[in-house]
Parts: structure tokens; C-alpha cells; sequence
């Protein structure tokens, strides 16, 4: 779990304040959109705060709110994923995608799904990049769909950018 963590917070980047996402959601720490994942009571009594609006997060407390969206996310994600045949490197780009864009979006990529299903993981590597997020997040795209098509972890400053620009349907 800790290279899943260690790559969100890459993604995601830490911010002590809250800021407008490019969906216009409000959102802090380590991309927690606060809109449609309000902290929850037994979070604010864990981090021992009634609110983040005087006092900034702390990258510790953006942390420990990762990890718990990262563990409700894989709940989600178990449920519509043959999870049990997956190895931890895709395991962790679905929940990779999933922190990003919600279960609801990730569950848009269909024929991914399919590739999934039929466990051609290379071609499901493709269909990520064949999709608007992945014009929307660039390099995350290309690294998540590395990790997908080749089953490893793949590290931010090793993979290629531009692989996939000749790939077509």
C-alpha cells in the first residue's frame, strides 16, 4: 500500500488550503475534494479538529486522510474488479484512477474493463490512453498505463512520455 500512497501523493500533490480542483470542487491536503468526500466525524475526532479553516492541514494529516479514502476507494473498486487476479501494481492503478476521477468515472472505462476481464492488460494499458483523462492528466495517464499494460511499478521520472501517441483504436 505505501507505493500506492507514496504515487497518489506524487499525483495529487499536497496543499494546506483548500483550492478549486479543475472540476471546481473545493478540495485539500492531498487532492481530498471535500464536495463529495466530506470529512467524516471520526476523522475530524482522529485528527483532533472541528475544521481546517483557520488553521492549515498539515502534510501528516493530508496522509491519514489518504489513507482512508485510499481504503474506502478499494472497497469500491473490489466490487465491480476481479480484484483476487490482479497484482498489486494494478491493483493500485484503479485505485489510482479511481481516487482521481471517483468510482463513478472509473467505471466509465468500459472497454478498460473489458481488457480487465479478459485479462489483456496490455490492451487495457491502451484504452486508458484512448480516453479524455488521459488528455487531462498527461503524464499520470502515460505512468498508470505503463503500470497496467507491464504489471510493475512504474517510477514517475522512468517512463516514457509520448508512447502511446501513435496508438489507435
Amino acid at each position: 500500500m505505501m507505493n500506492l500512497i507514496e504515487q497518489l501523493k506524487e499525483h495529487e500533490g499536497f496543499r494546506c488550503n483548500y483550492y478549486y480542483c479543475t472540476a471546481e470542487k473545493k478540495t485539500i491536503g492531498y487532492g481530498r475534494n471535500v464536495e463529495s468526500n466530506p470529512f467524516t466525524p471520526k476523522e475530524m475526532l482522529m485528527l483532533g479538529r472541528k475544521d481546517f479553516d483557520n488553521d492549515p492541514m498539515t502534510e501528516e494529516e493530508a496522509e491519514q486522510l489518504l489513507v482512508n479514502d485510499v481504503n474506502r476507494v478499494t472497497a469500491s473498486v473490489k466490487e465491480y474488479f476481479p480484484w483476487a487476479e490482479l497484482n498489486p501494481s494494478r491493483k493500485a492503478v484503479l485505485v489510482n484512477m479511481a481516487i482521481n476521477m471517483g468510482i463513478t468515472g472509473l467505471l466509465k472505462f468500459k472497454k478498460m474493463k473489458h481488457e480487465i476481464l479478459l485479462k489483456r492488460y496490455e490492451q487495457a494499458g491502451v484504452e486508458m490512453m484512448l480516453s479524455l483523462w488521459a488528455e487531462q492528466v498527461g503524464g499520470r495517464a502515460e505512468q498508470l498505463s505503463l503500470q497496467m499494460y507491464a504489471g510493475q511499478w512504474v517510477e514517475t521520472d522512468k517512463y516514457i512520455r509520448g508512447s502511446y501517441n501513435n496508438v489507435t483504436r
